[in-house]
């Protein structure tokens, strides 16, 4: 096996730091760029193909995986992001695009011994991926798009239904990749928060835990491994790397 698809948002192919220039690397840089993913490919001497994108959503970053499955044996790397991002393809524009609220909080915080982190629900921003033409209603198009999204996370958005319906698709994408391959291996990074409530549905089989703790975002906080925002240092980085490659080498299983 020396194949590595990993699929995920920013948290899996920019990082922050505090003492660089420009404080981070671009995402159009790879080569450059001190993020996990080069990291570990580096260690494993695979072969790499990270198709991960800044602002995706969970539907956006399975469709990717689904997209890029190989007959060859994989390892299939599948970083999760917050529930409150949504995708779809917009016909009337001919793209896919992403939602997701405003941060009001740049970079978490501990509060009472708990990561603490929140969001504007009130404002959100768009990814808009393989536009190939501006047509005429393209802005007015874009804001009632964005008015439908803020108004959907307002009215009717359920976090733990999120949640089950996303471990349901967790389940159905491993199904897959072992049907392609039956020496197909695949790993989740769960990024956001967990709350009690979260953890009663969740299955932990084939996802990275971190001293216990199935929440990159809640380790990386705890371990002060962020940069200027939300988004890993190099040194957090390169120490997630360590991590999945050790769970590689001692989970056979997985």
């Amino acid at each position: 096996m020396k194949n590595i698809v990993l699929s995920g948002c920013s948290y899996s192919c920019v990082h922050t730091d505090t003492e660089a220039p420009l404080g981070y690397w671009p995402v159009n840089h790879r080569r450059d760029n001190f993020a996990y993913p080069n990291f570990l490919a580096t260690s494993l001497n695979y072969n790499l193909v990270d198709i991960s994108q800044s602002g995706q959503s969970n539907r956006k970053i399975l469709k990717d995986v689904y997209e890029n499955t190989s007959s060859e044996p994989t390892i299939y790397i599948v970083q999760l992001t917050h529930l409150h991002r949504t995708g779809f393809y917009c016909d009337s524009i001919n793209s896919w695009i992403d939602f997701q609220p405003h941060s009001s909080t740049q970079q978490p915080t501990i509060l009472n011994d708990l990561v603490s982190w929140s969001f504007n629900l009130e404002s959100s921003r768009i990814e808009i991926f393989n536009h190939t033409h501006k047509s005429n209603d393209f802005d007015s198009i874009i804001q009632k798009l964005q008015k439908a999204y803020e108004t959907q996370l307002m009215l009717s958005y359920s976090e733990l239904e999120e949640f089950k319906y996303l471990m349901y698709q967790c389940d159905m994408l491993k199904s897959h990749i072992k049907s392609i391959n039956s020496n197909n291996k695949i790993l989740f990074l769960y990024w956001p928060l967990l709350s009690d409530e979260l953890l009663n549905e969740f299955d932990s089989s084939n996802f990275l835990n971190i001293d216990g703790m199935y929440s990159i975002q809640e380790w990386s906080v705890k371990n002060n491994l962020l940069g200027m925002d939300a988004h890993l240092n190099p040194t957090g980085h390169r120490s997630l790397a360590n991590y999945i490659y050790n769970f590689i080498q001692d989970n056979l299983d997985i």
